[in-house]
């Protein structure tokens, strides 16, 4: 799929200029990067499987971040 997008300048799977990224996100990395570059404070709105929900629960009260969830 790299190659395709240095060819094509497009992603072989939606078709824009960025490349498509598969797979879970480190979300330790991803709130931590959150964290240390935030100006304010910061809630995180899910609404999805309990067991992501338990993880990014735990994650948003170690960085202090307000977290809100749904269930449909």
């Amino acid at each position: 799929m790299k190659a395709h997008l240095e060819v094509h300048k497009k992603d072989v799977i939606t078709g824009l200029r960025t490349a498509t990224k598969t797979g879970r996100p480190n979300w330790p990395s991803v709130f931590s990067r959150i964290d240390h570059t935030k100006q304010g404070a910061v809630r995180v709105f899910y609404c999805g499987p309990h067991n992501l929900e338990r993880e990014l629960r735990l994650l948003s009260g170690q960085h202090k971040f307000q977290f809100s969830w749904e269930n449909f």
